[in-house]
This record gives C-alpha cells, sequence and structure tokens, in this order.
C-alpha cells in the first residue's frame, strides 16, 4: 500500500467519523492530493498534437469512508501557461468515463489554479478521477509533478489513449481534490508508517522510527508522542517542529529489550498528540517486536550472494576475483554464490530468468559487475558499496571493501534452515531433490508468508571470450541454470515448525543459449552432471517492491560429492553418427591436429549433439 493511499484512508476517516465526535456546526474544507500541496519548477508535457489530458485516480476502496461528502472543486497546479488553449478541470469516475462535473478555466496562471465545481457527493462504490484537458499544438510543458511517489498518481493521456506515468518516480501530479462538510477536522495529526526491528536480541536496544504527518490544511506548531508495551510507558517526548500543511516528521524511538522477556509478537504502542487534533483515530500505531537470545539460535546462516556478470563486462572480472579472494578468506564456509549472466547486455549463458532478475535493479537502469546479498536493502551496505537507491542490488569493488560486508551480513542470525538432498540417476539423468525446512517460532515475526525456492547451478563452464581476461582456461562459477520451483518460489506450509517439498528434474544434455548466438560454438551450452549444484533458499516475495524480497537462509547441494568422474560423462558409443573437432577458438581441425584444449562435436543417430571439452 502506497504512502497516499494510507493517507487516503487516513483522511477519509477523518470525514467520516470527526462529526460523530465532536458534532461541528459548520462545514470545514479540506483539499488533497496525491502531490501533497507540492508544485515542481519542472514542467512536463506529452508529445505531438492533439486534445492532452493529465489526471490522479483515487480508488474506490479508499473512497468508501467518504461516502456523502460533497465535492467542490479541485486545484490545478501549472508550471506555465504558454502553448495550450481551452484549459478544463473535470472529475469523472474512470479515465474514459463521463464527466461528473466540469468547468473551464479561463485565464490559467502559473501556480495553483482553483476551481469551482459541483461534483455531488461521494458513492464510496466508484473511483473518482480528478484531471484537466488542454489543446496544444507542440508540447506545451505545463504540467507540475511533483511530491511523493504514488500508485495511479501520474496518468496523462493524448486524444484519448492514457498511459500511466507514475513508475517514472518523479513524483505525482499537481492536482488535488476539495471537498467539503461538517465532518472534515481542521487539524489532525496522523501516524502514517513505522519502520522497526522486528527481531531484537534480549539485551540488545529495540529501534523504531515512526512517520508522522499533519493531514490538513493548518499549521501544527509541535506535538508530544508516548511508546508503550502493554500499556507500561518506555519512553516519550515532544517535538517543536513547525508543520505546515501535509508536512511530514520522523519519531525515532529506542528502548533495551530488557523490559520484555523472551517472545513472539509483543505489541508495541506509539502515540501522538498534537492540540487541537480533531481525530484521535490515526493518532496511535501499534507494531510488533520478537526476542530472541544470542545463546540458544539454532539455525546456521548461510548467506545468498547473487553476482551479475557477463562475458561483454570489461569490469566483471575485478569482481569475479574480488569474490573469488573472498572465498579464500573462508566465507567460502557460509556464503552460496548464483551467478546471472545479466545487467550488462547478455552472453552465451544468459537464461530468460536471468533478464528477469534484472526487475531488482528497479527503474534507475542496470550495470555490471554488481551482487545481492540475501535480496536485503541495507542502508550501511548500500554505503560502503554504493549501487541504485531502493534497491537491494549494490556494486562490488575490491575484498577490503566487499569482505567486511560479507562479514557483517553473515552475522545476521537466522531463525530457518534449509536443507537440500539428492539423488541423481546417471541412466536417466534424472535427479530427486528434497528440500527440508526448519524454523523458530521467532521466524513468524520476519515473515508471514515464506516462499522455497530450488535453483539449478553449473560450476566450472569454460567461458568463449570474457572480456578482462586473457587466459584460455578461465571458467565461470556457480552459472543460474534453470528454477525448479517457479523464479520467485512456492508457498512453504508449516506442521511443527517443519515443511518439506519434493521435486523431480531431468538435467538436460545442453541449455541452449536462446538470447545468444556464437556460430562458431553453437548454441547448446554442455551440461556436466558433476558441476551441477542444488541451491534452496527461502525467502519473502513482494512483486510491489523489491526491497521486500529478503532471503532469510540458504543451502546447496552439489551433485560433485555423488559421482565419481569416470560415470560423469557416460556416452553411448553405439548411437555415434559423426564426430568434429574444433580448436578452441572455432577453427576446425582433426583430432590428429588439435592441441592444447579443443572441443569435440559429437553427432548422434536421433540428431541430438554434444560438445565435449578435450586436452591433449
Amino acid at each position: 500500500m502506497t504512502k497516499f493511499i494510507e493517507y487516503i484512508m487516513r483522511a477519509a476517516a477523518c470525514v467520516c467519523l470527526w462529526a460523530t465526535a465532536c458534532g461541528m456546526a459548520d462545514a470545514a474544507a479540506f483539499h488533497f492530493g496525491p502531490c501533497e500541496g507540492q508544485m515542481s519548477e519542472k514542467g512536463y508535457g506529452k508529445t505531438g498534437n492533439g486534445t492532452i489530458s493529465a489526471a490522479v485516480v483515487i480508488p474506490k476502496e479508499q473512497l468508501a469512508k467518504y461516502t456523502g461528502a460533497r465535492v467542490t472543486g479541485i486545484r490545478i497546479g501549472l508550471v506555465q501557461t504558454d502553448g495550450f488553449s481551452g484549459m478544463c478541470g473535470w472529475v469523472r469516475n474512470s479515465l474514459d468515463g463521463a464527466d461528473i462535473a466540469s468547468a473551464n478555466i479561463a485565464s490559467p496562471t502559473a501556480g495553483w489554479n482553483d476551481v469551482t465545481i459541483d461534483g455531488g457527493t461521494v458513492s464510496g462504490t466508484e473511483d473518482i478521477v480528478v484531471g484537466y484537458s488542454f489543446e496544444q499544438e507542440v508540447t506545451a510543458k505545463c504540467m507540475s509533478v511533483a511530491g511523493p511517489v504514488n500508485d495511479n498518481g501520474y496518468w496523462v493521456a493524448k486524444n484519448g489513449e492514457w498511459t500511466d506515468k507514475s513508475g517514472d518516480n518523479l513524483g505525482s501530479l499537481s492536482i488535488e481534490l476539495v471537498i467539503e462538510g461538517e465532518n472534515v477536522p481542521e487539524i489532525n495529526l496522523g501516524v502514517t508508517g513505522t519502520t522497526f526491528d522486528k527481531v531484537t536480541e534480549l539485551g540488545k536496544p529495540f529501534t523504531a522510527k515512526i512517520g508522522v504527518q499533519n493531514i490538513s490544511n493548518s499549521v501544527i506548531g509541535g506535538y508530544r508522542y508516548a511508546c508503550s508495551i502493554n500499556g507500561k510507558n518506555v519512553a516519550e517526548g515532544s517535538s517543536g517542529k513547525q508543520l505546515d500543511a501535509f508536512g511530514r516528521d520522523t519519531i525515532d524511538i529506542s528502548f533495551t529489550s530488557d523490559v520484555v522477556s523472551k517472545g513472539v509478537r509483543i505489541p508495541v504502542s506509539v502515540e501522538v498528540f498534537a492540540d487541537g487534533d480533531g481525530y484521535a483515530a490515526d493518532n496511535t500505531a501499534t507494531v510488533y517486536m520478537s526476542t530472541y537470545d544470542s545463546r540458544n539460535t539454532t539455525f546456521y546462516h548461510n548467506v545468498l550472494l547473487e553476482e551479475f556478470s557477463t562475458e561483454e563486462c570489461g569490469n566483471c572480472p575485478r569482481a569475479i576475483n574480488t569474490i573469488e579472494q573472498c572465498m579464500e578468506q573462508g566465507f567460502d564456509k557460509n556464503v552460496i554464490q548464483v551467478t546471472h549472466h545479466a545487467g550488462y547486455r547478455y552472453d552465451f549463458l544468459t537464461t530468460p530468468d536471468d533478464v528477469s532478475m534484472e526487475w531488482f535493479y528497479g527503474t534507475s537502469g542496470c550495470y555490471a559487475p554488481a551482487a545481492m546479498l540475501d535480496r536485503l536493502y541495507d542502508e550501511l551496505c548500500k554505503e560502503i558499496l554504493g549501487g541504485r537507491p531502493n534497491s537491494p542490488v549494490m556494486s562490488v569493488g575490491y575484498a577490503d571493501t566487499f569482505s567486511p560486508v560479507l562479514s557483517y551480513i553473515t552475522k545476521r542470525p537466522a531463525f530457518v534452515g534449509v536443507t537440500p538432498t539428492c539423488t541423481y540417476d546417471a541412466a536417466s539423468r534424472r535427479l530427486d531433490i528434497t528440500v527440508d525446512v526448519e524454523k523458530d517460532d521467532v521466524f513468524d515475526a520476519l515473515s508471514t508468508n515464506p516462499r522455497l525456492m530450488v535453483y539449478i547451478v553449473q560450476d566450472s563452464i569454460l567461458h568463449h571470450h570474457q572480456a578482462g581476461y586473457s587466459s584460455d582456461t578461465f571458467k565461470h562459477r556457480h552459472v543460474y541454470r534453470a528454477s525448479v520451483t517457479p523464479l520467485f518460489g512456492e508457498e512453504l506450509t508449516f506442521s511443527d515448525n517443519k515443511a518439506q517439498k519434493k521435486y523431480s528434474y531431468t538435467l538436460p544434455e545442453s541449455v541452449e543459449s536462446s538470447l545468444y548466438s556464437e556460430e562458431k560454438y553453437g548454441r547448446d551450452v554442455p551440461v556436466e552432471p558433476r558441476d551441477v549444484e542444488v541451491v534452496a533458499f527461502v525467502g519473502n516475495y513482494n512483486p510491489k517492491d523489491i526491497c521486500d524480497c529478503t532471503v532469510f537462509n540458504t543451502g546447496r547441494y552439489c551433485l560433485k560429492s555423488d559421482i565419481p568422474a569416470s560415470i560423469a560423462g557416460v556416452i553411448d558409443e553405439s548411437n555415434i553418427v559423426a564426430e568434429e573437432y574444433f580448436n578452441i577458438d572455432g577453427t576446425r581441425t582433426s583430432e590428429k591436429g588439435a592441441n592444447g584444449i579443443y572441443l569435440k562435436l559429437i553427432k548422434f543417430a536421433d540428431g541430438t549433439r554434444k560438445t565435449v571439452k578435450m586436452t591433449k
């Protein structure tokens, strides 16, 4: 739920309940919108000749509490007034719907334009779309886009064809709805969000950040707050900060967890107070903390390191060496690596799933080398390593900076354990996988809907032309090949804190390079069973928030321990119809003429082919 949606819900509650609480005699007006009263200095527009429209959508689910309120106007923020004509403000029930009410703006001005309309009353069963339209011959960059980014906060259209620009992360259109009613408070301070430690070690500080906002058009000169556990006051204070209309502030609260005993989902309540506040229902927020004793933690924490690297990336060898150095320092004991060949162009190892993983970069573009550690968004790690804002993807520099971050992440406690085991049948290439998952009660405070992900990974794949490397023997490590589960996992159901999943997977002879073609090497990448690893992990998945997909623990099973080298590449020679030989540079040769590392292409009677690396 976006901040704007939370804000709408709170504002709606103010409108609906204030009349009962205070019985105000005079109607008050309240103007609001996703931009929170802000305007931009830069103007935005829609290219082309025609009718241009701009709008915000307020969903019916949040408008239900406005039922009966009167819509008396709209406010439109414009950066400039050149290049357009015939501006009209309107309200509708859908982007393409008929106007409920509209009004022409005869002389628009730069800044806020107040438009009086009779929009009737809010039904509570339909969306309200607030917007404006005008005519242009060339792009009129008059639209103001500012304030928080919100779902449905930035829609534009040309000649009736609507485009959702909310995902551009520029802000929201400067458009506000005006409502009036006897139930609208003149002053309303509300709690708008919380960030807190869901799990705290006994004896260590519990910290929380509480967001507060002035959800009114009046000025609030200061406020007080108090924090309690089970009715016992543990922290209190005041702020003299002046909050203008829609102004925000953050309260930092900290207390030692000694005030509570070991437990799960202990309620912590925070309440804010402002003089003259006309609506008390949104003055309180309750969060839930869980505590643990570090002497009794059950599970060993394996960190999932997901690297983004491609052969086209000249800087990636630096990151490859950094990770290798860290593994040699001992991190190989509790860091499990999966490499996605994506982030900077693609290569012969890139799969469509690797491309899907670029979602974690967010909307600011991809880059490599890069990595995720437990898909965790951590401000300290970001500060050290760098990377795009609001994304779990981080840069990978040198070992002196990457190693301390690995150490920091590995020390995070784990409250769930993941153990994959496998059996492999060489004749059928069938891989039977069992994943056992066990959790502590505290884990429920971290995730209410955990998911299990199981990936097939292949180690030691000889490179083709890795940029930045001159070695003929360099091999790619821990390369993602396929997902046994859906890419972002499937739900886990626990019984007595335990869960088990079983899968069967047939290892292909090769994986086709569907996104990248090299004629001299062919499109198929052989899959050597001895180099296969099964990586299983438990984590969150929030399709609306890339920073809410944390991995809580990981396990790995390597087939190398079960498959003797002598049978790893068994080939039925009776079905071979032809053999061809190539030097490592792709030139054709003969078996007698081949030297050093070379490739043998085996063709079978059924039309299939297998490429085998050879040495002489």
